[in-house]
Order: C-alpha cells, then structure tokens, then sequence
C-alpha cells in the first residue's frame, strides 16, 4: 500500500530467487533507478542482476546483422580467438577503475585499439560478450561495470 511496497516486494523475492539459484542471471525491468544501490550491490556480492527500463533491453542489444563469413572457411562465423580473449583481460585488469570504459561502444573501441586493429569489431564485440558471460564485465541500461 506505500510508496514503495512494490519495490520492497521485489527485492524481497528477488533476494528469496537469488537465495535458490545463485547462478541466475536476473533482470529488473523497472524505470525507477531507486533499484540501483540494490544492483550494485548484489553485483558486488556476484550476483548476476541488472535493472532495464524497457523489455528490449532486458533480452540483450539490438540484434545485430550477421557477421561477415570467415574466409577462411566458408560458412564458418570468426570466434573469438582466445589469445584476443586473454589480451582484453589483462588489458582491462591492468587499467585503473577510473579509466576503464563507462559504455559499451567506448569498450570496443578501447579493445580495437589495444588489440592492434588486427581483429575487426565483430570479433571485438563478440569478445565483450563472451567476457559478460564469463562475468568479468557486466552491462546494464548501457552502462558497462567490472568484476576484476
């Protein structure tokens, strides 16, 4: 019935889920930034959970075209390969947290850069997500944050 009942319902069940399945990935699809000290630290206690203002940005990015085939192999899309994948860790575990990347495009860009433009960004941003997967980084309402 108060202001904020519905949010204490949330965090509450939020808490109770995460409590069950620490490995879930959890999304609170809200536009009240009242959740953020709650992310933040449940993100420092790694849990993954992220709050979103609209439902397109809690299934991922806009999808992206395809990627150019690997002319290498024919029908074959470029994976990451793993010593870009080791060069993006030690890179960004290396920069201070002040001057690490707010935003995902600035962190593609950041890679492309410290990579030697030898990979193209599909493969740079591939390389992000794989490291979101990994749970190194995590992006919310386009806010990239670390767990180094």
């Amino acid at each position: 019935q108060g202001k904020n009942a519905l949010d204490f319902h949330i965090a509450f069940y939020l808490g109770e889920y995460l409590a069950k399945y620490a490995d879930a990935d959890c999304v609170i699809l809200s536009r009240d930034k009242g959740f953020d000290p709650l992310v933040k630290h449940l993100v420092g206690r790694r849990f993954k959970v992220r709050r979103v203002a609209a439902v397109s940005d809690a299934f991922g990015a806009k999808p992206r075209p395809p990627a150019a085939p690997n002319k290498a192999a024919p029908g074959k899309l470029e994976s990451v390969p793993a010593d870009a994948l080791q060069k993006a860790r030690e890179s960004l575990t290396a920069l201070p947290a002040r001057n690490r990347p707010r935003k995902r495009q600035g962190l593609v860009k950041h890679l492309v850069s410290g990579l030697g433009r030898k990979h193209p960004e599909t493969v740079v941003q591939r390389l992000v997500d794989q490291l979101i997967r990994e749970g190194m980084l995590q992006e919310a309402d386009g806010q990239m944050s670390y767990r180094l």
